[in-house]
């Protein structure tokens, strides 16, 4: 008999307001995945916070959205709203074009990320990418 490997005791939660339909859930739950995948990668003991909410490090964010980017830009031919098609196709080119640590630190960034240190986010939030 093959046993089920011991918990992690992480749990998924997704916003099922986000969720249009099952291609919408597959892609968020990607999103999730990823960042799972850089702390086992990584080695790195997730930090629990109020809620039993995890708070990601700004490499672990990172990591995971460049990933959610470039994977499910290929899964839009499944059907998803036009909400999530619209925020994987503007996450990928935000990828492509080297701004996704940027982009991470203005619209996800926690108190515990600490300094901003070789970022170029003047040159981000004035417009650089708006081409």
């Amino acid at each position: 008999m093959i046993k089920p490997p011991k918990s992690t005791g992480i749990r998924i939660l997704l916003d099922k307001n986000s969720i249009k339909n099952e291609t919408d859930g597959a892609i968020w739950l990607h999103l999730a995945i990823q960042r799972v995948d850089y702390n086992r990668k990584n080695k790195v003991k997730p930090i629990v916070k109020v809620n039993d909410l995890i708070v990601p490090t700004f490499e672990e964010e990172v990591y995971a959205r460049t990933y959610f980017a470039k994977d499910s830009v290929k899964s839009l031919k499944g059907g998803p709203s036009k909400l999530v098609r619209n925020y994987v196709q503007e996450l990928d080119l935000v990828h492509k074009e080297g701004w996704m640590n940027e982009y991470v630190w203005t619209h996800y960034r926690q108190k515990s990320w600490g300094l901003s240190e070789g970022l170029k986010l003047k040159e981000y939030n004035d417009g650089a990418r708006k081409k």
